[in-house]
């Protein structure tokens, strides 16, 4: 039984809000947006991501805790609209870090073959 079936949706209340079991689990959308997620989801422990070094492991942190934390401090309708917002944080955070990897490999190749052009 989660909270919502029992009627009581605790979400926005804080560390007195207890997360539904079907919310546990990683939150990619922390993981990938870090601070960005944490404004839209009011969970300002995220900026913790601006310390250089220290934000490699924070990173991790925020996916661990991100459902935890943003049903904590925001309200939200329903499990499925929690669900359905975190679906898009993550779906966006995956199509960022495509284009980022993709441009990076496309840009190595260039460089290569222009150096390869000009330099032999």
């Amino acid at each position: 039984m989660t909270s919502d079936d029992a009627g009581q949706n605790t979400s926005g209340m804080g560390k007195s809000a207890t997360l539904p079991a079907e919310l546990k689990g990683w939150n990619w959308g922390a993981f990938w947006w870090t601070w960005i997620w944490g404004i839209r989801n009011r969970t300002w422990i995220a900026f913790l991501a601006f310390i250089p070094y220290f934000s490699l492991v924070w990173i991790f942190f925020l996916g661990a805790k991100g459902n935890k934390w943003a049903w904590q401090n925001q309200k939200w309708d329903s499990i499925e609209q929690f669900k359905k917002s975190q679906h898009r944080w993550a779906m966006w955070g995956l199509i960022i870090f495509i284009i980022v990897i993709s441009s990076l490999i496309g840009f190595g190749v260039f460089a290569a073959f222009t150096s390869f052009l000009f330099f032999t």
